[in-house]
C-alpha cells in the first residue's frame, strides 16, 4: 500500500505523463536563438501595475485554486509577468499548465520533463545556468514562456505548430488541439489583453 509521500510522487509522475514534455528532443539552436532565449531567462522582468495584477487574480485565481490552492497566487503572478516579458498570452500559458501538469509544480513526466510547464532538463544547458531549479515555479515559468516564444517565432506565430514543437510532437496536432480546446473553453476569459489571439 502506498504511503502519502510515494502516492504524491506517483500522482505527479502520472500527471506529467499525460503530455510528452516541453520538447522532448534537444533543439538545434543557433547562437542568436540561444542568446535571445538566455536573455529572456535572466533579464529583469517587467513591472506590472497592482491593478493589472489584481484584475488577473480576480478572474484566474478561482480556476487555478481548483488544481493547486496552495501555489495558485504564486503561479498566476509569475505567469502574468513572464508571459508579458515574452509576448505570449498568459491565459494560453495556463492552458499549457493544465494539460502538462495539472498545475503540479513537482510533476515529473515519464521522459523526465520537470515542473509545472514540464521543461526538459537539457534546456538548462541550452539557455540557463547550472543552478536553475526547474521545480521552482518562477524558474519553470520563465523557461516555459521563453521556449513557447521561441517556437512561435520559429513557426511564424502558428499556435498549432508552436504548441506541437513545445510538446515534442511536431507533425502531430493531438496535443495542440487539446491545449487550444482547453484554452478556448476554460482560460480565455481570464485574459487582460491578447494581441495575437487566433
Amino acid at each position: 500500500m502506498l504511503t502519502a509521500k510515494p502516492l504524491v510522487l506517483a500522482l505527479s509522475v502520472w500527471a506529467g505523463a499525460l503530455a510528452t514534455s516541453a520538447s522532448a528532443s534537444e533543439p538545434a539552436l543557433s547562437p542568436s536563438e540561444r542568446d535571445q532565449m538566455n536573455s529572456a531567462i535572466i533579464s529583469e522582468l517587467p513591472h506590472l501595475s497592482p491593478l493589472e495584477i489584481d484584475l488577473w487574480l480576480v478572474t484566474a485565481l478561482p480556476l487555478v485554486e481548483q488544481y493547486n490552492e496552495a501555489d495558485a497566487e504564486e503561479i498566476l503572478k509569475n505567469v502574468l509577468v513572464a508571459a508579458h516579458a515574452n509576448n505570449v498570452p498568459p491565459d494560453l500559458v495556463l492552458a499549457i499548465m493544465e494539460i502538462e501538469s495539472h498545475f503540479d509544480r513537482f510533476a515529473i513526466s515519464r521522459v523526465g520533463a520537470l515542473g509545472i510547464m514540464q521543461i526538459m532538463p537539457f534546456w538548462i544547458d541550452e539557455i540557463g545556468t547550472a543552478n536553475d531549479n526547474l521545480m521552482q515555479i518562477d524558474t519553470n515559468v520563465r523557461y516555459g514562456c521563453a521556449i513557447l516564444r521561441h517556437y512561435l517565432d520559429k513557426h511564424d506565430n502558428s499556435w498549432h505548430l508552436a504548441l506541437a514543437a513545445y510538446n515534442g510532437s511536431s507533425g502531430r496536432f493531438t496535443y495542440s488541439e487539446k491545449v487550444m480546446n482547453v484554452w478556448s473553453l476554460r482560460w480565455k476569459y481570464t485574459r487582460l489583453e491578447d494581441p495575437q489571439s487566433p
